[in-house]
């Protein structure tokens, strides 16, 4: 009988994945479910410090402009005055420092308002992180 080519690359084929399957058997190693589970908690540790230390530096920078803001509200408050004849009556200059004083006081609260969300969302990450 005289075997067809593909017969025989079928052959060599069943004969090869029959030399190779016991010594893959043998070499595959599953790691044991505690070091599993330790390796993905290690990971998500990582993942939680990160989180953790973005919300700290997040609510830092949060506190410092926030006493800024109060500081140069106060500041304001001073070159305003609180008598009737001082609106009417001030100075140039007290009125320039008003007129910056305001300029710099908005950005400072839309970014206390950035501050806020993105404080609001990293916690909310890292609540999903933390229910496993």
């Amino acid at each position: 009988m005289k075997l067809k080519r593909d017969q025989i690359v079928s052959a060599g084929s069943a004969a090869i994945v029959a030399l190779v399957m016991p010594l893959f058997a043998i070499r595959f190693r599953r790691r044991s479910s505690t070091r599993d589970e330790n390796a993905d908690a290690y990971r998500l540790s990582s993942v939680e410090r990160s989180l953790s230390t973005a919300i700290s530096e997040a609510k830092s920078e949060k506190e410092g402009l926030q006493r800024r803001l109060d500081a140069a509200r106060q500041q304001a408050s001073i070159w305003m005055g609180n008598q009737t004849s001082e609106y009417q009556d001030r100075e140039p200059e007290s009125e320039r420092l008003l007129v910056e004083a305001e300029q710099n006081l908005i950005p400072g609260e839309k970014r206390i308002r950035q501050l806020k969300a993105h404080l609001d969302h990293l916690a909310r990450v890292l609540e999903v992180l933390q229910q496993k």
